[in-house]
Formats: C-alpha cells, structure tokens, sequence
C-alpha cells in the first residue's frame, strides 16, 4: 500500500470506531511542498513510515536479488537448512550474479547433506562473506535464507530525526483549530511490534508527547499483501502514562486505480 492507501484506511478506521462520518477532504501536499498528507474534517493528518534498522529496505532489498531466485530454483532437501548472512553481508559493487551462482553449485552439491545437524559458520567458494548454516532433521524440509540481527541501537534517535520534521508540518494546523495526528508506520512482520514501536518513541521524546501533534498513532501493514488487506491501528497518544495498549484490526480493500 503506498502513503495514501493507509492514510485512507486509517480515516475509514476513525470514522467506524470514533469519528462517524469522517472522510478525507483535502490532500494539502497536492498543491504544496512540504506540507501535511491530509485534511479530514477536523484532524490534520501526518503519516510516516520507519525502518527498525538503518537502511533496512535498501539491504532487504539487495539480500533479496541475491536469494529469492534460490529459494524457487534449489531443490528440496530431505533435511531442514537455514542458510544466514550478517545483515550488511550483501553490498552494492559485489557480483550478485556471481553470489547467486556459487550458493546455487554449493546447495546442489553434496556439501549441505554431509554437513552434520547443528550450526556452523562455513566459507563458501565465490561468495565473499562467511555464512552460518542451521541444519536440523524433523523440521520443514527445504533451504531456507535470512539474516541476523545486527542489534541496531539506532532507532529512537532515527526516530526523533524524521519525525522532528513531520511535527513541524503538522504544528503550523494547530492555530487553525485542527487536531494534528501523526501516524508512524512500519512494515516489518519479524522485528517490529506496538510495544518495541512504543518503547522506542518514549526513548526518543522522554518528556512526552512532541509539541506540535494532539495524537499519535502507530499502523502496522504487515498484512497489506493479504488478498483483503487487514491493517493494526493502535493510539499511542498516552504512552507516557502507562503501558500500552493493544492495536485494532482493520480490514480495508485497496483503492480502485480504474
């Protein structure tokens, strides 16, 4: 879903659970640089999106051109192989090509079925970083990548960076009787949740809420690619009060581009 399919599903949400009626008026930064993503009757709407670590979708992203082929064309093991690269393994100016075909000579060679169960860290002729493989009998046949977590601390503070900006948007709405909204999103299914999301925004603004936003929100889109894609919508305005809560499900349908 791009910015506006969830800034669009989010007012749909307010307007079933909270704010009847509600709908998106006006689209500010249509005719403006720099401005705020949506008017919706009385709320002003800022919407965002972060990474859990830095440049993740850049690395997710080059990690994938090598592997995703891989994972269809390699044939299934009768054993359970996980195949795992440091986080920053992949790097642009490397011969993914290259990469690509030593994994495929060394996982169809006779190498995976003589290694014992267990974990290792291995070196595979032509790829240009150690792995660690995972083997074990009993579990899901197949080879299967990913990648370690590189305990990135960086968050909060990335987090203060980009919103710092967003809140300066929103702020110039509040003279104008509008209730500013910030809406953080993250799309990252294995090493993000309401409570780290939380946790990492009180990190970041210790003494509350950021002058300048009524609400924040956090929408989780990890289920945008379901065939009816269901959304997390949780209000995190209070978190400097208490622990938080638990987010809604909301089902929306994609917007028509007919």
């Amino acid at each position: 879903m791009d910015d506006r399919d969830v800034v669009e599903a989010f007012v749909a949400f307010l307007a079933a659970n909270s704010r009847p009626g509600l709908r998106v008026e006006y689209w500010p930064e249509d005719h403006k640089d720099g401005e705020i993503e949506a008017v919706a009757g009385d709320p002003a709407i800022e919407h965002t999106s972060i990474d859990t670590l830095h440049n993740q979708r850049r690395d997710s992203e080059w990690f994938r051109q090598v592997v995703d082929v891989l994972e269809k064309e390699v044939p299934p093991r009768d054993f359970s192989l996980h195949v795992i690269f440091g986080n920053e393994a992949v790097q642009k100016g490397q011969d993914w090509s290259a990469i690509r075909a030593a994994l495929r000579n060394w996982l169809t060679s006779t190498a995976p079925a003589e290694l014992p169960p267990g974990s290792r860290r291995i070196e595979i002729s032509g790829v240009p970083f150690p792995v660690t493989t995972m083997k074990w009998r009993g579990g899901v046949p197949g080879i299967y990548f990913g990648r370690f977590d590189p305990g990135d601390t960086t968050l909060p503070q990335r987090i203060r960076d980009l919103c710092d900006r967003k809140v300066r948007k929103l702020a110039r709405w509040q003279p104008l009787g509008k209730t500013t909204i910030l809406l953080i999103e993250s799309d990252d299914i294995a090493m993000m949740n309401h409570i780290k999301m939380a946790g990492a925004i009180r990190a970041a603004y210790p003494d509350g809420r950021p002058a300048g936003t009524d609400e924040l929100w956090y929408a989780n889109t990890t289920g945008q690619d379901w065939p009816e894609p269901e959304l997390e919508f949780l209000d995190i305005s209070g978190i400097w009060r208490g622990p938080v809560g638990r987010p809604t499900r909301w089902h929306t349908k994609r917007r028509s581009t007919t």
